[in-house]
């Protein structure tokens, strides 16, 4: 493009970010504002993926239930809706009740309620309501789906209530309703902090106890961020800064103008890749013109409690499936071989395990891990995506892992 040509999009919403942060003064708004044009950075390097973030239709096909299997035959978790939005609610509805009658046992509990064991079967029963939500919000999208409302009779828009009462209204009104509790909650279980996931689940009991009625509109504004497509959960944040003057020199400015070097030099960015970071900058706008923010980070970790910081499990000295390799690997092998199915009942208990052994690594040492990693979390994000041969071929892979290192 020609000097004298018009400016690149991405590098005219740039700029409008620069103007909008040089007449915001402020410490925590600059520092937002870096972190993220260094992850802009990041994506434009190919270093990084672009937040989904949730808009007004609802329909994000970068969203995390956008991977789920559409295979009856190979999924962990089957439901037929048959196109028919009373089914649909008709089970939902139990699995609400499912969890809401879990959290009030936890919170009933007469000894000592935030055990570890509580905490986990608690965490799973989640986790399965997350999986339900996308699966079934996939397959209402593959079957009656339309990008933005396009080519539906009326736009769906979640937020003023259009086109409620159709399955797809509802599918997706009701993933994008409880993931961000459900979301909450989980992550604060994968940090191991009990005070934050004791509050998560106190915040969901309260919205499950709420009338139907009173949840007819998404309790979050449009941008809120979601999880990626294939990749494991992020924690989220809601900020609202209380002005703390700038202090000292701000990388801000310096980041910004790497970034518009790097657009404005060969090689180009690709159309699409342009879009969604132009649409991700104008959010951002958006965001420090209205004084709050909707960040997102993957989660942390606490290995050591400290006051008024309890954790959920302390560090551990072994973990079942490293005592016995061998017996872990054989245990694989039959669920690899189809020998121990679902109906067996012994597949949460697994997934539970394999949470347990990723926190076991990052009491150890997460980088020690290494070589257990990545197969660990596919696995693990095999589960959550409801794909059977998937997580069981990931299971044989870890156990595999375990045994060569505990052989080495």
């Amino acid at each position: 493009m020609s000097p004298s040509g018009p400016p690149h999009p991405l590098v005219a919403a740039l700029w409008d970010l620069y103007d909008t942060i040089a007449a915001n003064r402020d410490q925590t708004v600059n520092r937002l504002a870096e972190q993220a044009v260094m992850a802009w950075i990041g994506c434009v390097e190919g270093k990084g993926h672009i937040q989904p973030r949730v808009n007004a239709s609802g329909y994000v096909p970068a969203g995390f239930h956008f991977g789920m299997e559409l295979n009856p035959d190979n999924q962990l978790d089957r439901v037929d809706l048959g196109g028919d939005p009373d089914v649909y609610r008709t089970a939902l509805d139990g699995r609400l009740e499912q969890v809401r009658a879990v959290l009030q046992r936890f919170f009933r509990h007469a000894g000592y309620r935030n055990t570890t064991e509580q905490c986990d079967r608690t965490m799973v029963e989640l986790s399965h309501l997350s999986r339900f939500l996308g699966a079934r919000c996939l397959e209402v999208e593959r079957n009656l789906g339309r990008p933005d409302g396009e080519g539906e009779t009326e736009p769906l828009d979640l937020y003023t209530g259009a086109g409620r009462g159709g399955l797809l209204f509802e599918a997706r009104f009701q993933l994008f309703y409880w993931e961000p509790f459900l979301n909450d909650a989980i992550v604060a279980w994968q940090q191991n902090s009990l005070p934050d996931y004791l509050h998560t689940l106190q915040r969901l009991r309260e919205t499950l106890d709420l009338p139907a009625q009173a949840r007819r509109s998404l309790p979050h504004e449009p941008g809120f961020p979601c999880r990626a497509q294939g990749r494991p959960r992020v924690k989220t944040a809601v900020i609202r800064p209380e002005g703390r003057p700038l202090r000292g020199h701000s990388m801000f400015d310096l980041r910004v103008s790497q970034l518009i070097r790097r657009v404005e030099s060969p090689p180009s960015l690709s159309l699409r890749v342009a879009l969604e970071l132009e649409r991700e900058v104008r959010h951002f706008i958006r965001m420090a013109e209205a004084g709050v923010y909707t960040v997102s980070a993957e989660p942390g970790f606490q290995g050591v409690g400290r006051q008024a910081l309890s954790l959920i499990r302390s560090k551990p000295t072994v973990h079942p499936l490293l005592l016995d390799p061998t017996e872990f690997f054989k245990k694989a092998m039959l669920f690899f071989n189809g020998t121990y199915t679902i109906a067996g009942g012994g597949l949460d208990p697994m997934y539970l395990q394999l949470r347990q052994l990723e926190r076991y690594y990052r009491f150890e040492s997460w980088a020690s891990a290494r070589d257990v990693r990545a197969p660990l979390q596919a696995c693990l994000i095999a589960w959550e995506e409801n794909r059977w041969r998937d997580f069981t071929a990931g299971l044989l892979r870890v156990a595999e892992l375990v045994r060569g290192d505990a052989a080495a």
